[in-house]
This record gives structure tokens, C-alpha cells and sequence, in this order.
């Protein structure tokens, strides 16, 4: 071996072939089989990586958060009360947003190690191609996603045992795991193209951000047009869902599965096509991909039709052709399908309410559930923000508003109802709000009991402010039975009727001052289920029922019954009550004008136009 010969050698190192590129060296057989080794090996480093973890944990802290309905005020955006599983679903599957944003950094660090770390001589030196390393880093999201999997069924499981409305939708929570897929999938391909470690983090962020404005509602600073926001796989309008009555959700989840589908294939096409030798079947499928996700992304972006809305807002306007009904000891019960749980939960106050009454016959009650919360909102309207939908409302769109006005006010609005009308709503709450939900529903019970409206009047009216400026509106006003024995009849069945509706009234609010024709009067008012106007009774008769409840239930249920018809009266007043129980009557405090005022330019307080007595 000449001198020359031995200065060249170091060049070309015998363990090397050099007539093959880099990472595809040839194939021993066993591609296959290494695939699977391989996957499975990077599969259980990606499911215990810190990364993939903290993500978990995140995650299941977010469903914990934003599932959670013991203790919290109740609210028409779904806290403190039974949840949706036509909500649920959706949220359990956007908050895997989290796990997902672990699983793409730490997938992209492990696909890009072998560049990153130069050592794509000694991977080029194993009998495997380099499209087997990618695939099996691919391989290697099973790993997440079964463990997302797991903390999903948990979820489920624990939104189960709370008593979630509904029923969970295997198409949504598959898109959540989905999800987790196309978080490893898109890791491996920037991990593929840019190994820098920042390339996975950064994109993590960018994402995020958006995510932010998404579920900033209406105060994020750009409002998308249409359906959006649903192009985006983490997005989650759980807002609108939660104001969902569960028959018509106006975006299919299949369509959302579809585009994830696409992307999952077309990140896994970007990731392996750098190694692949033969690209024509990447090449199919990734145009089928592009094809899938482009169509699936026109039907979600697409304005929601008239005919969807429509739909909607005759679900809310003509409950009796969606509800069922059945009759649960005497009581006529009709809600949404899925409330359908619900209905033992109410009979507990009506009944209680029902028992205290005297033997008489009477009709039968029907309890009627009313859909009150407003769910044309965007996406489903026009944004106020930086763009629009341009979708006009329909007739039956905008007569939601005025339907749920006349709730208030008409009596006779929804046929096949009691009259006066017995509502509840899509609130019920539970753990320590319990009470005040069985106190609501058993006021308006009481009131039916009692003959006493549930439904106020609707008045016109145009204030001037002392000292300049003016108010003009419309306003439904409940009557105050002044003087009256039946509202504090009304109030003794009420608050009797469990142990939580006697605490919950214990627990009452404070007094205020109510305008009866030209007198002020000192009034407690006790709200009713649903969008009934409540009871608005003086401070007077509320002391006198709370007196009633002193007294032992028999005593109380003697007296009344003796003279049923005569206590129902306008004409039979509390101090007669009062003295046939033989109770002292309560004061009744003096009432305080509550009247508006200008100070400078200042306004202060809202008119409220004066009310009347109940006839």
C-alpha cells in the first residue's frame, strides 16, 4: 500500500456504503418488523416524557375547571347547575389541547435528533431505511393517545356520576384523540424539516395564541365569520353549546373528524416524504388528503342555513311539537328529551308543595319546561367585530327575543299549559344551590296553588330625570298582593316544602322598595322558575309566612283548610290570617322612595314604572 493510498483511506470508511444515500440503506427484510419494535420502543420513551405528562395533567386540570358544577353560583352559562353532554363533549375534547401541545414538542425533539445531534452517519450505518425511523416515530403517538384515552374515559365516568344531561358523542371525543394524533404527526414532520429544538415551541405558542382568541368569546379582539372557528381542530365554541336545548347542534362533528383525518394524513405525508424513495403513492394520498380536509373545511366554514336556524328558533317558540310529557304522581311534567332526568328532581318540590295544600280536588297541574337562554349569538348571528357572517335573522329568529318577552306577560302563550303557567328552565342547580332551584320552582307552584299570577303585565313607559335627561322602554312588572292573606300562604307552601326550600328562604335577600300605584311599599321578592316574574310580596306577609313556619304544619293546614276558598281571596287580608292562627301581626316597615336622579351630567339609578295591586 503506497503512501498515497494510505492518505486517501481515512475518506472512505469501510463500514459505509457509499453508493446509497443517507438513510436509505438496503432493505434486510425485516423493515416491517422493525417498525413495530421501533414504534413501540419510541411510543412508551413518548408517554413518559415530562413534556407529554405535564400536558396530561394540564388537561385534566382544564376539564376539572371547566366541568365542575358543585358550590359555584348558578348561571345561564352552565355553572352550578346539571351539565350538557352536547357541551361536555366538545370541552373534554378541546381541553386535550394541552396534552397535544407536550405531545408536538416532544415528538418534534425526537424526530429531529438524529440530524440535530449529527448522527445521520451512524443511523445511515443500521440495515433500515430511514422512512422505517420515521415511521416509527409516527408509531409513537399511540403511546399519548392511549393515555388521553384513559384521562377521556375518566372524564366521562366522573361527568356521569354529576348527572350530565345527555349522552356523550363518540364522534367528538374520537376527535379529541384525534387531536393528539395530529399534534405527533405534525411533531414528527417540523422535526423531519427543522430540527432546531425552538421550531416545536414556537409553533406551540402560535397556536396558543390563537386558541386565545378563540375562546375569548366576544371579547377577543377578531371575531371569525360563519362557522369559522370550527376550521381550527382545538376549537371549542362551548359558550353557544351551553345555551343548547340538545335537539339541533348546527355543527356535525363527523365533518370535524373528516378534517382532522386529512391533516393527520397529510402531516404523516410531509413527515415521511424527505426519505421516501418512491413517492407516487405519497403523492395520491396527500392530493386525497388535501381533497378531504378542503371539503370538509367548506361545510364548516359555511354560514349555518335558515333552514338550521329556523329549526332552532321553533324548537324554543313551539316546545309543545319537540317535548315529551309524562304524569308523575298527579303532575303533568313536559320538557326536552333530554331533561327527561330531571323530572323526579322537580316532582321532589312540587310535590312538597302539593302535599301542604288542603284535600280539594283541583286540575291538573302541568309543569312546562321553557327554553330562556339566548343562543343567537356568534357564530350563530353576525359578529360585532372585525367581520361578519352577513347572515339577516329569519321571522322565526327574531321572534325568539319577543317570545321569551311574552313568557312573561301572556298567560295563555303556550298552549296545553296551566294557566296561570308553571315554568322551569334549563337551570337546575345542584350541591348548595339545590335549595334555591327547589325554592324557585316551588314559588311558582305555590302561586299556581294560590291563584296568584305567575305571568306580569307588560307596560310601556318614558321617564324624565329631574334635572334633564329622559328613559323610555318596555318592562314586564309583577303585581304586589298588598294587605293580601294569600301570599303569605303562597309563601308558607313554598318555603315548607323541603328542608333545602326552608333554608334557601331562611337565606332570602334583602328588602327593597316596590311603587304600588302612588304608595311606595317595603317588598321582598321571591323569584319563580323559569322566566316567570316570581312572587313579589311586602315585607309584611314574607315575616307573617316566616311565623307560619314556626308553627307546627297540622295546626297551620286546620286553619287554612276550614276556609280554603275564603283565604284565596283578595278580600281575606294577612291581619285576619295573622289572628285565626294566633299569631301577632308583623310590621309592616315604612318604604323608602327609590326614584332616579341627575347629578351634572350624571345619571344615576334606572326608572322602574309603577306596578299595581294583584287583583
Amino acid at each position: 500500500m503506497n503512501s498515497e493510498s494510505v492518505a486517501l483511506w481515512p475518506r472512505r470508511p469501510f463500514a459505509v456504503n457509499t453508493s446509497a444515500r443517507p438513510g436509505n440503506a438496503p432493505s434486510t427484510g425485516t423493515g416491517t418488523r422493525v417498525l413495530l419494535l421501533a414504534g413501540r420502543r419510541e411510543s412508551l420513551w413518548l408517554a413518559r416524557n415530562p413534556l407529554v405528562l405535564t400536558g396530561l395533567a394540564v388537561s385534566a386540570w382544564l376539564i376539572w375547571l371547566n366541568n365542575r358544577v358543585l358550590d359555584l353560583p348558578v348561571s345561564e352559562y352552565g355553572l352550578g347547575q346539571t351539565g350538557f353532554w352536547w357541551a361536555a363533549d366538545v370541552n373534554i375534547a378541546a381541553c386535550l389541547l394541552a396534552t397535544a401541545g407536550g405531545v408536538l414538542i416532544a415528538s418534534q425533539l425526537a424526530a429531529g435528533r438524529a440530524k440535530r445531534d449529527a448522527m445521520n452517519q451512524l443511523y445511515a450505518s443500521y440495515p433500515t431505511s430511514a422512512a422505517v425511523r420515521t415511521g416509527a416515530h409516527l408509531l409513537s403517538v399511540i403511546g399519548p393517545v392511549v393515555l388521553a384515552a384513559a384521562l377521556t374515559v375518566g372524564a366521562v365516568a366522573w361527568l356521569d356520576l354529576q348527572g350530565t344531561l345527555g349522552a356523550p358523542r363518540l364522534w367528538v371525543l374520537g376527535a379529541g384523540l384525534l387531536l393528539i394524533c395530529l399534534a405527533g404527526s405534525l411533531g414528527v414532520a417540523l422535526g423531519s424539516w427543522r430540527q432546531h429544538p425552538l421550531a416545536g415551541i414556537l409553533t406551540v405558542l402560535v397556536l396558543g395564541l390563537i386558541e386565545v382568541d378563540l375562546v375569548l368569546s366576544f371579547a377577543n379582539p377578531v371575531h371569525l365569520p360563519g362557522g369559522i372557528a370550527w376550521l381550527f381542530p382545538w376549537s371549542a365554541p362551548g359558550f353557544l353549546l351551553n345555551s343548547l336545548p340538545g335537539l339541533t347542534v348546527p355543527y356535525p362533528p363527523p365533518v370535524h373528524v373528516a378534517e382532522l383525518g386529512g391533516l393527520i394524513v397529510l402531516a404523516a405525508v410531509s413527515s415521511l416524504w424527505p426519505v421516501l424513495a418512491r413517492r407516487r403513492v405519497a403523492a395520491v394520498l396527500a392530493v386525497a388528503a388535501v381533497a378531504v380536509t378542503c371539503w370538509s373545511g367548506w361545510l364548516e366554514a359555511k354560514p349555518v342555513s335558515a333552514t338550521v336556524l329556523d329549526t332552532m328558533a321553533r324548537e324554543v317558540t313551539q316546545p309543545t311539537d319537540f317535548q315529551e310529557c309524562q304524569l308523575t304522581h298527579g303532575v303533568r311534567y313536559c320538557y326536552y328529551p333530554a331533561f327527561g332526568p330531571l323530572v323526579q328532581q322537580w316532582a321532589v318540590a312540587v310535590d312538597g308543595v302539593l302535599a301542604r295544600l288542603p284535600q280539594a280536588s283541583r286540575p291538573v297541574l302541568t309543569v312546562r319546561q321553557i327554553w330562556d337562554l339566548g343562543f343567537f349569538i356568534p357564530p350563530l348571528l353576525s359578529p360585532t367585530g372585525l367581520t361578519s357572517n352577513g347572515w339577516v335573522p329569519s321571522q322565526q329568529a327574531t321572534g325568539v327575543g319577543n317570545f321569551e318577552q311574552a313568557l312573561q306577560a301572556d298567560p295563555r302563550l303556550v298552549r296545553s299549559s296551566s294557566v296561570p303557567p308553571v315554568y322551569t328552565d334549563a337551570s337546575w342547580g345542584t350541591g348548595n344551590n339545590l335549595g334555591a332551584a327547589q325554592l324557585e320552582l316551588a314559588i311558582s307552584t305555590a302561586e299556581w296553588a294560590t291563584g296568584l299570577p305567575t305571568t306580569g303585565r307588560s307596560v310601556t313607559y318614558n321617564y324624565a330625570y329631574p334635572g334633564g335627561g329622559s328613559q323610555s322602554g318596555r318592562d314586564v312588572l309583577a303585581c304586589v298582593p298588598v294587605g293580601q292573606a294569600r301570599q303569605s300562604i303562597a309563601l308558607w307552601l313554598a318555603a315548607g316544602a323541603t328542608p333545602a326550600t326552608r333554608s334557601a328562604f331562611a337565606h332570602a335577600p334583602s328588602a327593597g322598595s316596590t311603587q304600588v300605584g302612588k304608595q311606595w311599599v317595603a317588598t321582598a321578592a321571591e323569584s319563580g322558575s323559569g322566566p316567570n316574574v316570581g312572587l313579589m310580596a311586602t315585607v309584611q306577609g314574607a315575616r307573617l309566612a316566616a311565623e307560619m313556619l314556626r308553627l307546627p304544619d297540622r295546626r297551620v293546614q286546620r286553619v287554612l283548610g276550614a276556609r280554603w276558598r275564603y283565604w284565596l281571596s283578595p278580600h281575606a287580608t294577612t291581619a285576619k290570617l295573622a289572628a285565626a292562627l294566633g299569631l301577632s301581626l308583623p310590621a309592616q316597615p315604612a318604604a323608602r322612595p327609590d326614584l332616579p336622579y341627575t347629578k351634572g351630567n350624571v345619571q344615576y339609578g334606572s326608572y322602574a314604572p309603577p306596578t299595581q295591586v294583584c287583583p
